[in-house]
């Protein structure tokens, strides 16, 4: 496929999903992850995350450091399980 966005290694992790990551209210969560395009097109990337209180979906944004790895945060404002994904795709537009 020309648009596939590969997303891997993502952080942070506990045995692989396994277990909860763990952090305290006010804290942020920094999440990173691995993404890789094929072609030469610009990627953009975002983390959904939702709190144990929220109905919808939020959204953060995530910036690219070295060697395709990108990184964002979203904070801990509640106590309860988070969820959260990391979303890639081409940016036309950039």
């Amino acid at each position: 496929m020309k648009n596939r966005v590969s997303i891997f290694n993502i952080t942070p992790t506990v045995e692989a999903g396994r277990y909860a990551v763990k952090a305290v209210v006010n804290d942020e969560v920094i999440v990173g992850a691995d993404m890789l395009r094929e072609g030469h097109d610009l990627l953009g990337a975002c983390i959904r995350f939702r709190g144990p209180n929220d109905t919808r979906w939020r959204e953060a944004p995530m910036r690219e450091d070295v060697n395709d790895r990108w990184y964002g945060a979203f904070p801990v404002d509640a106590v309860g399980p988070w969820r959260y994904a990391v979303m890639g795709w081409t940016d036309h537009y950039r």
